[in-house]
């Protein structure tokens, strides 16, 4: 189910996550906002009236503990992975209720010892 609906294209590689923002938390690297632009993306979460940033989109979360992680998005705005399921910008067309809950019981299962998928 996570491969078919594409999640590896964002969340794959050691740390179940594309994102390869470079240097330390907190800083850039050379070059600034584009390399910040380059390594982001827009899945439909940023609201021009309550956000400053992100406009380009959002750096993509590991998805290793995500089970102690809640609320999701950059704003706290999916209360639970129900949620982030149901945003359409974020996963596409809706999951049957049979696949959300086998989908979240994975994503719920993630830990340091998976196999993660490799990098797109």
């Amino acid at each position: 189910m996570f491969a078919a609906r594409g999640c590896q294209s964002c969340h794959a590689g050691p740390a179940w996550t594309t994102s390869q923002l470079p240097g330390p938390v907190g800083t850039l690297a050379p070059g600034g906002e584009q390399v910040v632009a380059a390594a982001v993306h827009d899945v439909g979460t940023f609201v021009p009236e309550h956000d400053i940033t992100g406009a380009n989109g959002f750096d993509v979360p590991t998805l290793l503990g995500l089970a102690y992680t809640a609320p999701y998005f950059h704003d706290g705005s999916a209360a639970d992975l129900a949620a982030v399921l149901a945003h359409v910008g974020h996963s596409g067309a809706a999951l049957t209720a049979a696949d959300e809950a086998d989908l979240i019981s994975f994503l719920h299962s993630l830990d340091a010892s998976n196999e993660p998928f490799s990098l797109p």
